[in-house]
């Protein structure tokens, strides 16, 4: 595993898919060798990054496979929020391909996520930093799981879901998107498992 520093992220292409490393707090190791579709759009950020997202040509593999041409992405945490989610928790944008998008996301001490689910992507979250609770419900199972630095989850396509914190620092934690985040239309509000303050 390569880190190449404690807040970058790198990724790089082995084994037929793309392979990320290096979060914050530690390394964190993460592949995804299914074919997706290339981004559409971001979230809702302006044309700095609509740029860097625009769908890569296909080549060839030297054993003849086609895949998208992708560029080394190198990205550093930003300390200023890049967005904030439907959810309403904040987003930092780390490194992306044409398969899959990385963010950071932060959750504020006592604040509690609003009820979402996706159209079209899923996601695998990491957490790195605080303690809270995740909310998810999809086809006929319900499920609350406590999450702590360490915990890892899936958030299927479709699958309604929330979060809130339950310690008295931020839930920090890096969500994997595949395909990348297509844009503003993605997320629609579902009835939720907590109240949300407005």
């Amino acid at each position: 595993m390569v880190v190449v520093s404690p807040t970058a992220t790198l990724l790089f292409y082995h084994g037929g898919g793309w392979v990320c490393v290096g979060v914050r707090l530690g390394g964190l190791s993460c592949g995804y060798n299914g074919w997706l579709r290339p981004p559409t759009g971001t979230y809702g950020l302006g044309t700095k990054d609509e740029a860097r997202r625009s769908p890569s040509p296909v080549h060839q593999t030297p054993n003849g496979a086609t895949s998208m041409k992708q560029e080394l992405d190198y990205k550093e945490l930003a300390g200023d929020r890049d967005a904030v989610a439907p959810d309403g928790s904040e987003i930092r944008l780390l490194s992306e391909t044409s398969r899959g998008s990385m963010v950071h996301c932060t959750l504020g001490p006592g604040e509690v996520s609003a009820p979402v689910a996706h159209r079209t992507v899923e996601e695998v979250w990491y957490f790195l930093e605080g303690t809270g609770q995740v909310w998810r419900k999809h086809g006929g199972e319900e499920r609350v799981v406590d999450v702590a630095p360490g915990a890892s989850l899936s958030i299927p396509v479709g699958a309604h879901f929330q979060f809130r914190t339950t310690g008295d620092r931020p839930l920090r934690f890096v969500i994997i998107t595949m395909p990348p985040w297509p844009g503003d239309d993605e997320a629609f509000p579902v009835a939720g498992h907590w109240p949300v303050q407005p």
